[in-house]
């Protein structure tokens, strides 16, 4: 398994970059967010400069950032926009999807997914709206308790 991995200073208290060859620093990376994060497994348009249009999957987000999975190596790719699918939170709502323009802080390959992974930033909602519907949709997970 190959890893290449950077953070953002914000993101980090110390200013250390977790590694595998430190794993302790690489399970607290988690741990160190400012925004919560909700785990989910939502579909991802990703739309890279250069490279076209990715197929993949979120399966973390909070109002800062996301984690997808592509089977893109991104780790040479500063910014992204993503389209992220939303599913109706019950039968009698319609689907939704966010546009998020976004920064790679970091990029791996994940062995069990079979799937490269980064880590994104996000730097602009293309829409007010959308950074709303998604701190709804975050607040009503915590309050509920599962993904919706």
């Amino acid at each position: 398994m190959s890893d290449v991995s950077t953070t953002d200073s914000a993101d980090s208290t110390a200013n250390e970059t977790p590694s595998p060859s430190q794993p302790d620093k690489a399970l607290n990376y988690y741990d160190l967010r400012s925004e919560p994060r909700i785990l989910v497994r939502w579909h991802a348009d990703a739309l890279v400069d250069g490279h076209g249009v990715y197929h993949g999957f979120v399966k973390d987000i909070s109002l800062k950032g996301t984690n997808i999975y592509l089977d893109l190596n991104l780790q040479k790719v500063e910014s992204i926009k993503l389209r992220i699918h939303l599913p109706p939170i019950s039968t009698t709502c319609e689907h939704h999807f966010i546009e998020v323009a976004g920064r790679v802080v970091y990029t791996s390959y994940d062995g069990n997914e079979s799937l490269f992974h980064a880590g994104v930033q996000f730097t602009h909602f293309t829409l007010k709206s959308d950074q709303a519907y998604l701190k709804s949709r975050i607040d009503a997970f915590n309050h509920v308790g599962s993904a919706t």
